[in-house]
């Protein structure tokens, strides 16, 4: 009936000729080493958690490694944005700022050193 290379090209414009989406890859944060260290050990921590449920040692082990973690990375944010003040770069504290806007996860409160917030426009 039809011809194998008539058949090829056939479905080779047909294949031309589909919509192509484009989807983005969504980019994972690069975080410090010992962030990635911490974290690699959260993950060791807890596969043997789930398989020792009841082991009190390897709970506590668990426990402070992810309070270690969230403390690193509160500590390596804040660093990330003391950085980016100091660079008196207007166009990279907008986008940083609209960025977590329109990620629909608020912005913090400006705290000083003694954990005081700061409301007063003048600082």
């Amino acid at each position: 009936m039809f011809s194998l290379q008539y058949l090829r090209t056939l479905l080779t414009v047909l294949y031309l000729r589909q919509p192509c989406r484009y989807y983005r890859r969504e980019v994972k944060p690069r975080y410090p080493r010992t962030l990635r260290k911490c974290a690699t050990t959260e993950r060791k921590l807890w596969k043997r958690l789930k398989k020792q449920p009841y082991d009190t040692v390897l709970r506590e082990g668990y426990r402070r490694c992810v309070y270690r973690w969230r403390k690193l990375l509160a500590d390596s944010q804040t660093i990330f944005e003391e950085n980016l003040i100091t660079a008196n770069n207007t166009g990279a504290f907008y986008r940083y700022v609209n960025r977590r806007i329109t990620n629909h996860s608020s912005v913090g409160v400006i705290v000083d050193h003694n954990g005081a917030h700061l409301s007063d426009s003048a600082l």
